[in-house]
Order: C-alpha cells, then sequence, then structure tokens
C-alpha cells in the first residue's frame, strides 16, 4: 500500500516543531486536493495534520505563493481528482515589476526578466529572478520553458548615455524575439540621472571629466603637462583628454624628448619659475615655470620642446 501523502511511523523530537494553525486558503491536502484548515505540526521538512503526527495522518501542501498557483487551478484539480496524479508541477507566470535596489544604483544597472509565450508572442510578462531560475522542462515546479521563451535583459541605471544603450539592448534582444520592443517601450524606467561636477577653467571652457580631481595649477616647481611625457599636442594618453600646457596631474612624468637649444650656459636658462610680476603671457600675469630660449627670449614650461608653445612678454 502507497504511503504517498501519509505521515511516516516515527519522527525524532528535534524534528518537530511547535503546533501552528492553518489558516483559510494556506493549505490542501495532499492526498485529496482538498482545502485544510486547523492544528498542524512541521516535520523532516513535511506539513503534518494535527497536533501530534502518527502513522498514517495526512500531509499538507502549501497552496500560497507562486508554487501554489497549481493547486487553485480548476483544472488541476479536476485532473487529480479523477487520475489521483497531479496534473502538473509547472505554473503560469507572475507579472512582477521588480525595481532597482539602492545595491543595482551603485552598480549603474541591474537585469530584469522577462517572459514571452512561443506559440503567442504577444504575451509577454515580466517576472522576477526565483521565477527565472525554475524555468524548467522536467514538469519541477516553475514555469515551463517549453511554452515560454525567458528574456533577460542588463538593464542601465545612471550614466547619461544609460537611455541609449537601454534602447539599444530593446532593439538586440527584439531581433532574438519578435515583438519585444512592442512591450517594453519605456527605455527610461528607473533610470537616475547622474549630475557630475562640471569643472571649468578660468576662460569658462569646461574641463573633462576623465581628468582626475588633482589637475589644476602645479604646486611643484618646474612640474607641468608642458614637459609631461603623457602629452602629445595638448592630448593627455594617460586620461585621455584634451588637457593644457600649464597645468599638472599627480601622474605626471618628466618627458623623455631632448632639448632643442644646446647653448653652453643652457643651465642658466632652463628650469626656472617666476612667482609673478616678471612676465605677461596674452596680457595676464604669468605665474609658472619657463625658459629663455636664445632667440625666441622668455618661453611657457620647464625647457623648450619640439611643439608650439607661448612666449612670455617682459614686464618693463
Amino acid at each position: 500500500m502507497s504511503t504517498k501523502g501519509r505521515a511516516q511511523i516515527y519522527y525524532p523530537a528535534n524534528q518537530l516543531s511547535e503546533v501552528r494553525i492553518a489558516a483559510a486558503g494556506e493549505f490542501i491536502v495532499e492526498s485529496t486536493f482538498e482545502p485544510y484548515e486547523g492544528p498542524y505540526v512541521e516535520a523532516n521538512g513535511q506539513f503534518i495534520v494535527g497536533s501530534k503526527p502518527r502513522l498514517g495522518d495526512d500531509i499538507l501542501k502549501r497552496v500560497e505563493g507562486i508554487g501554489g498557483i497549481k493547486f487553485r487551478e480548476p483544472l488541476s484539480t479536476e485532473y487529480f481528482k479523477l487520475t489521483r496524479k497531479e496534473y502538473t508541477n509547472h505554473y503560469a507566470p507572475s507579472s512582477v515589476s521588480v525595481e532597482p535596489s539602492v545595491e543595482n544604483y551603485e552598480d549603474g544597472e541591474y537585469m530584469r526578466y522577462f517572459v514571452q509565450k512561443k506559440n503567442e508572442l504577444h504575451k509577454i510578462y515580466e517576472i522576477d529572478e526565483d521565477q527565472a531560475k525554475e524555468m524548467n522542462r522536467d514538469n519541477n515546479v516553475g514555469i515551463d520553458s517549453r511554452m515560454y521563451n525567458l528574456i533577460n535583459i542588463r538593464w542601465m541605471l545612471t550614466g547619461k548615455d544609460a537611455v541609449q544603450n537601454n534602447i539599444t539592448n530593446i532593439q538586440i534582444k527584439d531581433r532574438q524575439y519578435p515583438g519585444f520592443k512592442d512591450y517594453l517601450t519605456t527605455p527610461a524606467d528607473y533610470v537616475r540621472e547622474v549630475i557630475l561636477d562640471i569643472r571649468t577653467y578660468d576662460d569658462g571652457q569646461e574641463i573633462s571629466n576623465n581628468l582626475p580631481t588633482a589637475y589644476g595649477i602645479p604646486t611643484i616647481t618646474n612640474q607641468a603637462c608642458l614637459n609631461c611625457q603623457y602629452r602629445h599636442n595638448n592630448y593627455c594618453s594617460r586620461w585621455i583628454a584634451q588637457i593644457r600646457r600649464n597645468y599638472w596631474c599627480q601622474s605626471w612624468q618628466m618627458s623623455k624628448k631632448p632639448n632643442l637649444f644646446k647653448a653652453s650656459n643652457s643651465k642658466e636658462f632652463e628650469n626656472l619659475y617666476t612667482n609673478g610680476n616678471e612676465y605677461l603671457l596674452n596680457g595676464q600675469n604669468y605665474i609658472g615655470s619657463y625658459h629663455i630660449h636664445p632667440t625666441k627670449g622668455a618661453m611657457v614650461g620647464a625647457y623648450h620642446v619640439s611643439e608650439p608653445h607661448e612666449y612670455l612678454t617682459k614686464i618693463n
């Protein structure tokens, strides 16, 4: 005689829970599919009718939550009554809108999950991660993967290109699962605009956000972008950004390019620094490194280099 749906002969005391009361709609009797209300205990992973398990007592099954949907469907219940077998362990998708968490916003993105009915492509539902993980084709508890396609999409939450990236990802998924873009039509969902600190030069031109916060007027004598090895015609290969020659950052490295003039007393004319009130640059008081070329006079930068660089005008 089968004991399916019946309690076993003995349960150790340490496996028994305290007596609990089943509310209406919480459980059904596994052997009959009839609803159950009243006392029960949990033992060895089973829910057993009554306050003290005895051999042959009925086992209960939960009917709440996604996993219990099948026990509330008339077709499943009727099939069981006729055949004494469960009709299916699969359940229909439960539509859920999963909002991103604080951690998701810190990451700037999160994963969203959808299912699409294979023979009715317009039927698309957003689901949660638990439903996505339980999808199967083996009549285990979960959504039937023979009937539904699983669609997961990486959803961008922050950044100036977040919405455009979401549009692109939707279009890619639509090529795989036609009709998806007609369902997911709001690429700005949950997207938060990140407001970056805007830094500018004295003339109002914006400083690239690629440059570090330390980028600014040099505080160390004879160190500036002008004589840094990362500078290439006012473009920094270290930070991938446009720069200005009289600025500096902590990644500064001495340029390996040789000086173009070698006067016998060149050391007297290179690697100089002015605290101001000696030279003008474009009509403004100049503070910073400079050198004196034998024929061109005072110029910006500690050393003479091949790229064009500004002349300084001596203050009379």
